[in-house]
């Protein structure tokens, strides 16, 4: 029986042993189908982040978006975003550090971020947009923990995940603190010299004008060298002297500063409207056809989005025609708002307003531009009963509503008054109407106008 022994194995120069299978998949040889598996992973974690944005993601792309916001919030953007980033690292070949800490630090920045969306809600706050919904997620946190800890509680854990999910990170460590920590002393150092006065001021605040000087010290008494009003001796370059009996003549009595005579004394009050042209007709002829059509391709669009509604009514104003519509039972309001470019495509309008909900209804209106515009005539809102009767002094005619009302507000009512807008908006304008409506009601003796013109361009007609 003939015995072979078995040869060992080659050993390279250094003494080692020959590469294995194992080797090359630590060596950092990329193996094709784990390539290719993780670039298919990135190509979905940035489809997923697309349907959050609706960015051309399709009918699917709207489907994922709303059950992803109603299970998950719009919190999910945190791991969306990190498995981006392991992905396109992974592909293009750079190692990250400690992945398994910036998992972890990940997920609880999730959380944290669920929890502040799910206390927001359930304070009662209506997220303006879609991606500031809690979800599930947020709701059971927020939930859980305002009942066990109440929200104090609550939002002090969440800002210790947050810290947590910094330190795993490595943003938050302890240089970073000692930095953080000698900063925070020298703004609070710099802030309790400024507030607290220096040894030298602290005694000479404290004496009274009025107090009496202590024995043994000697103190001036300031009116002692107080002389009697008069003309000064010594003028200096520059000041002119003016006798007292020349001040006193010219100066103005504070508390009849505007003159006793008005000019407008003598003329007819009230003020005939004649003078701001006829008043409108508000008459409109559109057909009731094209409205029942627009109420229902709103209702057809509503549904294609999984919305159910039904359109409850029809109001033309002078601008805008607001259809008001009632959503079936569950249906959040937000998912209405966050439509609002689909329906102006759907109604081929350049732009539309929703308002959600309509005050005093159980309504949502969508306003598209009426294409029968109609100005409204400073002669219709003078004319009409609310400005006529109104119970109120100062009464500044706002104008028509979208459902036709005319609107009067008391100006004695409100502390303040701003108008704002883009320009060529009719701030202007407005301002000459709200002068123009309060001269109708009160004669000048009764109402007084200050007017304050920086720019010297708009109230140039009342000047004369």
């Amino acid at each position: 029986m003939k015995v072979t022994r078995r040869k060992p194995k080659a050993r390279d120069k250094t003494g080692s042993k020959s590469p294995g299978r194992k080797e090359d998949m630590k060596g950092g040889r990329k193996r094709p189908g784990v390539t290719m598996a993780v670039f298919a992973f990135l190509l979905v974690d940035l489809y997923l982040l697309a349907t959050l944005f609706l960015f051309r993601t399709g009918e699917f792309g709207e489907v994922i978006h709303s059950w992803t916001l109603e299970a998950f919030g719009g919190g999910i953007i945190v791991p969306l975003v990190f498995g981006a980033y392991l992905g396109a690292s992974r592909v293009l070949g750079y190692p990250i550090p400690f992945p398994l800490k910036q998992s972890l630090a990940s997920s609880i920045l999730y959380l944290c971020c669920a929890l502040f969306l799910g206390l927001s809600a359930l304070s009662g706050i209506e997220p303006a947009v879609a991606l500031l919904r809690p979800g599930l997620v947020g709701s059971f946190l927020a939930g859980i923990l305002l009942r066990h800890i109440g929200p104090l509680g609550a939002v002090l854990a969440g800002f210790g995940g947050i810290a947590a999910a910094l330190t795993l990170y490595g943003i938050i460590n302890k240089k970073s603190m000692i930095k953080a920590a000698s900063f925070l002393s020298r703004v609070l150092r710099a802030f309790g010299n400024i507030l607290s006065p220096s040894p030298r001021e602290r005694p000479e605040k404290s004496v009274s004008p009025s107090a009496e000087p202590r024995k043994g010290v000697s103190r001036i008494d300031p009116r002692a060298n107080a002389k009697k009003p008069g003309i000064s001796p010594t003028a200096s370059r520059g000041q002119i002297d003016i006798p007292d009996s020349i001040v006193e003549e010219n100066a103005p009595d504070q508390a009849g500063a505007f003159p006793e005579t008005f000019p407008g004394q003598g003329l007819v009050f009230p003020v005939p409207l004649d003078i701001f042209g006829p008043p409108d007709d508000f008459s409109f002829s559109l057909d009731k056809r094209l409205l029942s059509e627009q109420g229902e391709n709103i209702i057809e669009t509503l549904d294609e989005f999984g919305i159910t509604a039904e359109l409850a009514e029809t109001v033309v104003g002078p601008t805008v025609i607001q259809y008001r519509i009632q959503l079936a039972p569950g249906i959040k309001v937000s998912r209405v708002s966050s439509l609002a470019k689909d329906l102006a495509v759907s109604l081929a309008v350049p732009n539309l307003r929703i308002e959600a909900p309509i005050p005093g209804k159980t309504f949502i209106g969508i306003e598209v531009p009426n294409p029968d515009r109609k100005p409204v005539n400073i002669r219709t809102v003078l004319d009409h009963p609310s400005f006529q009767e109104a119970d109120c002094d100062l009464a500044i005619p706002v104008g028509v509503g979208v459902d036709g009302r005319h609107l009067t507000i008391g100006l004695e009512k409100m502390p303040h008054l701003l108008i704002a807008g883009t320009t060529g908006s009719g701030k202007s304008v407005f301002v000459t109407c709200c002068i123009a409506a309060l001269a109708c009601r009160m004669k000048p003796e009764e109402l007084r106008f200050l007017l304050i013109d920086p720019k010297r361009v708009e109230m140039k007609s009342a000047a004369r």
